[in-house]
């Protein structure tokens, strides 16, 4: 259902040796609204009867209050996610609420970046890091836009697609023992 569906603006830049994708969130106008409402009804469900209520049940019921308000806070301030690609590194930055995260990972250690595909949610990305490590992300991505995504990588970064992509390759899997020489 569209009315209720997170949009995500994109934006993809590609340089020399670089690949830097910019991913907006911009909530729901019908789920803020389903929050507001929800939020003013809990804290008069919660506040009408203050004077009544022991010191741990105001202390709970505070807590309650403000998780609501720091959740729509979070959705109104919108997110953002920047996802650069370069010959050494995969960086992922995400910022919550003007906070910074980042997490680089060297890129010989990753391999099938690709387009999250997994039952019951909608799209994203992924990588595998290592040989058992698998790092999900962009997670408000259609499969359109991640496909999108990895176009861009394909033409900005022949090289580095390469390496990152899936192979049908099925071979370079396997190793061969040659006993009988």
């Amino acid at each position: 259902m569209a009315l209720f569906e997170h949009h995500v603006e994109m934006e993809v830049v590609s340089g020399p040796g670089l690949l830097r994708a910019v991913l907006r969130l911009r909530p729901s106008g019908a789920l803020l609204g389903i929050e507001i409402v929800t939020i003013v009804f809990v804290d008069f469900l919660l506040l009408r009867n203050w004077h009544t209520q022991s010191l741990l049940e105001r202390g709970l019921r505070l807590f309650i209050v403000l998780s609501g308000l720091v959740a729509m806070v979070k959705l109104l301030s919108g997110s953002e996610e920047i996802i650069e690609i370069d010959s050494s590194t995969l960086k992922i930055t995400k910022e919550i609420l003007g906070w910074n995260r980042t997490t680089e990972y060297p890129i010989d250690r990753c391999s099938d970046f690709q387009a999250r595909a997994e039952e019951g949610h909608v799209g994203g990305l992924q990588c595998r890091v290592g040989r058992w490590k698998t790092i999900k992300f962009a997670d408000y991505l259609s499969e359109e836009q991640a496909e999108e995504v990895i176009a861009a990588l394909q033409d900005a970064l022949p090289d580095i697609a390469e390496k990152l992509l899936p192979s049908m390759d099925i071979t370079k899997h396997w190793t061969m023992l040659r006993l009988s020489d």
